[in-house]
């Protein structure tokens, strides 16, 4: 019997301060949306003093993202870099083209930590060729990513199916996130944990969305416990 293994990551936006003390304790990994949590011209310090404290205690649940737009690419970068001495996160996610300039020092910063980084692609208005989205994951892997996260907007089955395919590939074994948006971000979630994704997204119970079509956790867990009852799949324990 096929043993999937997973973690589940709770995204947290603008809400982050409630939604952490309600899900903290259960679930594997909670994901800080750096953009959507700071949007009043905070500082660097500012930010880093509100964060570390989190690190001090779950580091290992961590996940550390700040989206291009909101706050600057020089914030962002020096932003890392201060959150990464406190008590390193389990992962950084960066944005797999971001300038050599930005990433090379905060590639060369988690040598030094047991901190992975999470290489992110994202196409919100379709499903790449399977060649393009092998051409991500391979350069992402080049530069040195632990884990590769692919995000599309499928727009029909086929789409989905071809985004899915990524995780039949042996390169990409077990270093491959990849899941769509919107319509099929449920069920390409739900394949996802039985095709190997290491890390699977969703949204607090009761609290904001950070992408479109994201589930939610509580209703994530419960599908997720009859996919696999339904395609006798052995959930990990």
């Amino acid at each position: 019997m096929v043993q999937p293994a997973y973690k589940i990551c709770i995204s947290l936006g603008a809400d982050w301060r409630t939604q952490w003390v309600v899900h903290a304790a259960e679930t594997d990994l909670m994901e800080l949306r750096i953009d959507l949590m700071f949007q009043h011209g905070e500082t660097t310090v500012q930010m880093t003093e509100a964060i570390a404290p989190l690190l001090h205690k779950y580091s290992h649940k961590i996940v550390l993202t700040c989206r291009p737009g909101a706050i600057p690419q020089e914030v962002r970068h020096d932003l890392f870099l201060a959150l990464l001495s406190p008590a390193p996160p389990a992962y950084i996610d960066l944005e797999y083209d971001t300038p050599h300039c930005f990433s090379a020092p905060l590639y060369n910063a988690v040598q030094r930590y047991a901190t992975q980084i999470i290489a992110s692609y994202h196409n919100f208005n379709t499903t790449p060729h399977t060649p393009q989205l092998c051409a991500v994951a391979d350069t992402a892997l080049l530069q040195g990513a632990h884990l590769v996260k692919i995000v599309t907007l499928c727009q029909n089955s086929k789409d989905e199916e071809r985004l899915l395919s990524l995780y039949s590939i042996p390169r990409f074994a077990n270093r491959i996130i990849a899941f769509s948006l919107g319509e099929h971000a449920l069920s390409s979630r739900l394949h996802a944990a039985a095709s190997g994704a290491p890390i699977l997204y969703v949204a607090p119970d009761n609290g904001a969305l950070t992408a479109l079509g994201q589930p939610r956790f509580s209703q994530f867990t419960q599908r997720l416990s009859d996919f696999f009852d339904n395609h006798h799949l052995c959930a990990p324990k």
